[in-house]
């Protein structure tokens, strides 16, 4: 997890070993930029629009076909290694590893030990509402099966 992909961070990102990167910018973020970067480094990409942070939009959000989407990006990958990011890598960076955190499941008490220890800075900034509306929302995904 981390902040948006760009020419500063370029030699940074190919020491990561990835296999995918995941884009939560929208479409006026300029996100075929990543895609370009995922391509010269032969990662496959993975675009997941989010039009922001707040907690209106992020309850908005049809993440089960989000989650569908990404599952079959990383479905003939046997070891798949993924970034994911938004602009900074905060809220809706967070939003979504909390998603795929409870999904695995995480326990809800370690979501943010776990979180903590993908990205410090990511834990710390989230949010407990956005930590929450995430939980809840991976909650009803596990109901459904």
């Amino acid at each position: 997890m981390g902040p948006r992909p760009g020419k500063k961070s370029k030699a940074a990102l190919s020491d990561l070993g990835l296999t995918h990167i995941c884009t939560l910018l929208h479409a006026g973020e300029n996100p075929d930029a990543i895609a370009g970067i995922a391509k010269e480094f032969h990662y496959r990409w993975v675009w997941l629009p989010i039009s922001g942070a707040s907690l209106e939009t992020l309850n908005a959000l049809d993440i089960k076909s989000m989650v569908v989407k990404l599952a079959d990006a990383l479905a003939d990958e046997p070891l798949p290694r993924l970034y994911l990011h938004c602009s900074a890598g905060i809220h809706r960076t967070g939003f979504f590893a909390v998603v795929l955190l409870r999904l695995q499941p995480v326990a809800v008490t370690d979501i943010t030990a776990a979180l903590a220890r993908l990205r410090p800075i990511t834990a710390h900034e989230l949010g407990s509402d956005r930590i929450a509306l995430a939980v809840s929302r991976a909650e009803a995904l596990l109901l459904e099966e």
